[in-house]
């Protein structure tokens, strides 16, 4: 899809916002960039003439160093820069740090994610589903991740030898 229509298709999205809608507008904004895969950096919207309107950002507008609201919306939004877009296990859009595990575990389930955490930490089958199992799904499959993660920091376990323990016993990597 060009880009002229990309833009059309945002413009009629944000004027249905009113001008009180202001998170309403740049979070369909940001929507519909990770459901086409662009980047939302590369539109600018503003409130003109009674409705929001989308704009091709400038090149030099990069150039300029941005605004933030507080020191918090400056943090987020640096940290957010070094995030890798990957698919979730849901077909949604997700973000990870890009290293070795959380690519390897990108679109994984979080059921599998916790038995691949029983696997490398030598734990009873059911394990960290159990002990994570009051928790949503994003958290439980965060946590498991984490556990594998700590054993790798730790020097307990190689990164190549988790890699082989998923590739054999997780349904979504065996091919």
């Amino acid at each position: 899809m060009e880009i002229e229509t990309h833009l059309d298709n945002l413009n009629d999205l944000v004027l249905e916002f009113t001008k009180r809608q202001t998170k309403a507008a740049p979070a369909a904004l940001e929507a519909y960039c990770d459901d086409n895969d662009l980047d939302p950096d590369g539109f600018s919207l503003s409130w003109e003439d009674e409705a929001w309107v989308v704009f091709v950002a400038e090149d030099d507008e990069s150039e300029q160093p941005k605004e933030y609201s507080s020191r918090m919306a400056k943090a987020l939004a640096e940290a957010r820069g070094g995030y890798t877009k990957a698919k979730a296990s849901s077909g949604k859009s997700s973000l990870h740090n890009g290293d070795e595990l959380a690519t390897l575990l990108a679109g994984c389930e979080p059921d599998e994610v916790a038995y691949l955490a029983d696997l490398v930490c030598e734990a009873p089958m059911g394990t960290h589903q159990a002990k994570y199992g009051h928790l949503n799904q994003g958290q439980i499959r965060m946590n498991s991740g984490n556990k594998i993660r700590g054993r790798i920091k730790r020097g307990e376990i190689l990164p190549s030898t988790v890699i082989e323990v998923a590739k054999a016993n997780l349904s979504t990597l065996i091919q």
